[in-house]
Formats: C-alpha cells, structure tokens, sequence
C-alpha cells in the first residue's frame, strides 16, 4: 500500500511502458478516476487489454473519457482488436462518437471490419467532415475503400480528406432555419473582383438557390482577355462550415469560356447542354455548400459528381473539375477583404479528366500542374483538351505510400 497523498501514477505508467500489465494491475485500485482513465486510455494505445479489464471490473465506465465513446475511438484508432472486443462485450455502443472513421485514420482493416460486424453506420461522422470512406481515400487505401462501399457507404457524404470532393446534386437542403445572409459586401466586393477580372458586361439573375441568391456575373472577351469570364456573387453571402482555421468561410468562383461559346445559349436556362451545361457545373458548385452545410472546397482540391467521375457532358471527355487561384493557378490564394472581418476566396475552375484526379490524389497538386504545364497557359475550358498524360508524354508518377497504422507498444 502507498502511504496517503503519495500518487502511483507514475509506477503505473513505467510498469506499462515495460510492458509488465501484471505489475500496473496490482496498482489500478490505488490510482484516482482521473488518473487511471488517462492510464487506461494510454494502456489502448499501446496494444495492451489487462489494464483496460482491470479498470473496466474496478467500476470504470465503458464510455468514460474525455468525449462519447473515446475508449472505443482509441482502440479503433490504434488497431487494438482485443481491447475493442472487450469494450463491446462490455457495452460500448458503436453508434456514439466516431469509431469507424477512427479506425479508417489509424489505417485497420480489422478494426474497420469488427465495428462494421457490430453494426457501425457505414456513413457516421461529423456535419462536414470526412467519412470512413474520405478517410481511406485519403490514405489511398483501395482495399478499405472497396469494404466500405460493399457495406453501402456513400459517395456523396465522403467528404474531402483526400479524394475528390463530391457534389451530390440530389442533395436535400436541411430543414433548420437560417440566418439573414450578410449583404453589406456586395457592393466593395463586385468592386475588387472587377479590378481583377474586368468589368462586368451583363450580370444574370439566377435567382434564390439554397438560401443563397446567386448572380452571374459576365466580362466580355477584349483585345487582352480573349475569352468569357464568369464569376459568381451572392456564395459569399453566407459562412459556410469551416473545417479549420485556414477553410476559406466565404468563396466565389470563377469560370472562363473560350471567346467562340454561344455565350447567348450558355445563359439561357433553356438552351441546348451542349453551350449550357458548364454554367450548370458552375451554379451547382456554387451552392452546393449552402445546400448540404458542408466546408467550401479549396484551393488543390478535385470535384466530382460520381466516383470513379463520370463525363461532364456527352460532347467531352473531362469529367471533373479542378480548384485553383482565380488569376494564376500555381500563385498564391487570391483572398478579397470588402468589409472589415469579411474574407472573401476568390476560386476558379479548371476542367480536369479522370486520370488528372487519380493523379492530384494519389501524388499530388503538384504534380498534377507539372504535368500540365499550366504556368503560362489561361484558364480557359477546353472540352477536347486530351489528358495530361497524352500531352506531356510523360511516365506515370511514382505512387506514394499512404502514412502507416500507429504502432502497437
């Protein structure tokens, strides 16, 4: 016995960097609830179990932990399949907190099949952040990726860790009530994106799209600016989900269009797909945040509709769509401040093949700009533009490995 006052911790946590479980588990009874949770916690993520079982029969809860289900997280995380067994067996409900992407992270087939087999929601997750499914994309894990969809999970909820992010235009808009969108802006904000674009020829009334009103903005071709420019105003009207400090909260996008498109039948609602359907990409995009509540797509990453993506139109061959700084794809983010605390992306778009997608995911963007070459090139749609491969003749790039599974102690 420890004299009062005298804490163990500390001789628990040598016994179990030692490896000797036995040694900890005599002491578990001394420890306070605070301390033997965060030792236990600890104990998971090095592989062991006796400890965790010790606290577990001492009276521990199977969902103590700093938020729902952390045990279970840090068992999934970590691969450690005996202890996961035990806290099931015990009662841990694999419907709260986020298990399955946990174990998608830490990169365990197992683990991801054990939850799965114990009835995890294939698509469980935070309101906008990435799924299981976006987590073995991230890590280019072909194999979970393929579990994952045989047990049903959807594309379209995924969300952007690493692959394409994917607009599902059937989304259904959430019913709760919004706020007023911020208008102030407008005004400064058609300002400064004029003094980079040129200034504006007609402007479109598309009307309220999930809770944003959208205009189209369109600049005519000049003697220096051989091509349709448009931009949209009103996506910035509203915060959308930020991910992490850095997620761009407000965004506006950019599409260019070679000086030769029927610019007439383009922005009729009505006319022929053949000129109307990159103005539909470009308003879909564009609410698609508001629509779903999820993070604004940035700069470096894909868009898609399906995965693996499917053709934009039946008149070409690209099938997604690539997000790059508004007036240089490989410069900095072009960032526009029309009101104080207001921070505006300012986002163009760029038509990319499916073989260009498998290149931005599995190497990176990189890469991907290497290949084509789009320093000194415009960002101007090209629906017969061959893929990148073809125009470079350059060799596949190397693959890179995705980041190993922590390692068990």
């Amino acid at each position: 016995m420890y004299a009062p006052g005298v804490s163990v911790a500390k001789d628990v946590s040598r016994h179990l960097h030692e490896g000797d479980e036995e040694a900890a588990c005599a002491l578990c009874a001394e420890l306070s609830e605070e301390e033997r949770l965060s030792l236990t916690t600890s104990s998971i993520m090095w592989g062991q179990t006796r400890f965790l079982e010790t606290a577990l029969d001492l009276g521990m809860s199977v969902d103590a932990g700093w938020s729902p289900g952390e045990l279970l997280k840090r068992a999934a995380s970590s691969g450690n399949l005996r202890a996961m067994q035990l806290l099931l067996a015990r009662g841990a409900d694999v419907s709260v907190g986020i298990p399955l992407v946990a174990a998608a992270q830490g990169g365990s087939m197992d683990a991801v099949r054990l939850l799965l087999d114990a009835g995890a929601d294939v698509d469980q997750g935070n309101n906008g952040f990435p799924t299981a499914l976006g987590m073995a994309r991230w890590r280019n894990d072909g194999e979970m990726e393929a579990l994952l969809i045989a047990h049903g999970a959807s594309c379209a909820v995924a969300g952007w860790a690493g692959g394409n992010v994917l607009i599902d235009a059937e989304c259904e808009p959430p019913g709760r009530p919004r706020k007023a969108p911020d208008l102030g802006h407008r005004p400064a904000l058609l300002g400064a994106i004029e003094a980079l674009l040129g200034p504006t020829d007609r402007v479109v009334e598309v009307g309220r799209r999930s809770f944003i009103d959208l205009t189209l903005h369109v600049v005519a071709p000049t003697a220096d600016r051989a091509h349709w420019t448009l931009f949209t105003q009103g996506m910035s009207d509203r915060k959308t989900r930020g991910l992490h400090i850095s997620t761009p909260r407000r965004t506006e996008l950019v599409l260019r269009l070679p000086a030769d498109w029927n610019i007439e039948e383009a922005l009729d609602p009505d006319g022929p797909s053949r000129w109307r359907w990159p103005v539909d990409e470009l308003l879909t995009i564009a609410e698609f945040p508001h629509r779903c509540k999820v993070a604004n797509p940035v700069e470096g990453q894909t868009i898609a509709h399906a995965e693996p993506p499917t053709a934009l139109h039946e008149s070409t061959e690209l099938s997604g769509w690539l997000l790059v700084p508004a007036t240089d794809p490989v410069g900095k983010a072009v960032i526009l401040k029309p009101a104080p605390k207001v921070r505006v992306h300012l986002v163009g778009l760029i038509a990319v093949h499916e073989f260009e997608m498998r290149m931005r995911r599995r190497d990176s963007t990189a890469a991907l700009m290497l290949a084509l070459g789009w320093s000194d090139a415009p960002l101007v749609l090209d629906p017969t533009r061959p893929p990148a491969e073809l125009v470079r003749g350059q060799p596949p790039f190397p693959p890179v490995q995705p980041p190993p599974p922590p390692r068990s102690r």
